[in-house]
């Protein structure tokens, strides 16, 4: 894939939670005549939306690395990582505002924290961009002396059970604390295996 396009790409993916998020509310909005908490948690509790986010952000950052040169590949990572960072500060403000207007804007500081904590999914998508963010930069400053594509494999194995196992534990109401502990405990590793594996297996550049 050409640098441009895939810069376009990842730039996209990036975007696509918000996209999603927005166009969601709008619809629910038009057809409710107007903005409620129902429509707020219905939106911010929806799994399939997590999941969507969740896969978006993790799909355009391999996109960033595996479309650029070596010598650019941790350059590409660290600017992903403050991508997430944002968009997890943007996600994590636009979420709270959002529970505010819906109560009205006029509600108590209980009343909207309640909401706030109910919503759930908005403070937890905050919580694992950050992790990643975090997990992502590290990957490239601990040495590593082999990488094969076992690793590589299994990363992406990893990477595609974090959602799967949210969904999973959803539908069948396990523990919610549990579902979401080891849908991002997989994540964190899938990307981070992955993260090794690109910066050790393509140790050397190919000549032109």
């Amino acid at each position: 894939m050409k640098s441009e396009l895939a810069e376009d790409v990842s730039f996209i993916l990036f975007l696509l939670p918000l996209i999603i998020t927005g166009g969601y509310l709008l619809f629910a909005s038009s057809i409710a005549s107007g903005y409620n908490t129902d429509i707020y948690l219905s939106i911010t509790r929806d799994p399939i939306i997590f999941m969507i986010s969740i896969l978006a952000i993790s799909v355009g950052t391999l996109v960033e690395i595996y479309s650029n040169p070596l010598s650019l590949r941790e350059k590409k990572l660290e600017i992903n990582a403050r991508r997430m960072q944002w968009l997890a500060g943007i996600t994590f403000l636009t979420s709270g505002v959002a529970a505010w207007v819906s109560l009205g804007g006029s509600a108590t500081l209980p009343a909207f924290l309640g909401l706030f904590l109910t919503a759930r999914f908005p403070l937890i998508y905050s919580v694992l961009l950050a992790v990643l963010s975090i997990v992502l930069t590290l990957q490239f400053k601990i040495p590593s002396t082999e990488s094969s594509l076992v690793v590589n494999s299994s990363s992406v194995i990893i990477l595609l059970l974090a959602p799967v196992s949210f969904l999973v534990g959803t539908t069948a109401q396990l523990p919610f604390a549990l579902v979401v502990t080891v849908s991002v405990a997989l994540l964190a590793v899938g990307i981070g295996l992955f993260a090794q594996a690109n910066k050790t297996w393509f140790g050397t550049e190919k000549p032109l």
